[in-house]
């Protein structure tokens, strides 16, 4: 197991010649933390850009929900995350950008767009074709928020 100063790794939830995923604490608050490293002492630069790409969409992501659930002007988040839509898919980055088109599609949907708001399917994300897919790719993020996504509209 690795040391970093600072932090308390528990576990690694991830290996490959590529990078590792670990599970601990920050020492000084024991807040919960996964840390993710390049799996190379020395990456290349194309390696670093293609972590900071990571970090970035999973960032736009993050500021996605965030904006959504807090009850800002949907009007206001849907121009941003058009926005990530656009930048995401110029790096294809499927897995994000699937998550934000959820948001978009929940929306659309209370600004009516949906007959049954409580549905993620329109023109951003359908559900029915997408969920099984990622059933079978083990996609848990997104196939919680689509079985989650009833709950949040009903009493959101």
């Amino acid at each position: 197991m690795i040391a970093l100063e600072g932090y308390k790794i528990l576990r690694e939830l991830y290996d490959s010649p590529r990078s590792q995923v670990y599970q601990g604490y920050r020492e000084f608050d024991r807040q919960p933390v996964v840390l993710k490293l390049l799996g190379q002492e020395y990456p290349s630069p194309e390696a670093i850009a293609r972590f900071k790409l990571e970090y970035a969409s999973f960032a736009a992501n993050a500021c996605s929900s965030h904006c959504y659930f807090c009850g800002q002007d949907l009007l206001e988040v849907d121009k941003h995350l058009a926005t990530y839509v656009e930048a995401i898919q110029k790096f294809k980055k499927k897995p994000v950008f699937d998550l934000i088109q959820m948001y978009r599609q929940a929306i659309a949907n209370l600004q009516g767009k949906n007959t049954n708001p409580c549905e993620l399917v329109g023109d951003f994300y359908d559900a029915t074709k997408m969920l099984p897919l990622h059933i079978e790719t083990n996609y848990r993020t997104a196939t919680f928020t689509v079985f989650h996504h009833p709950i949040y509209s009903e009493f959101g």
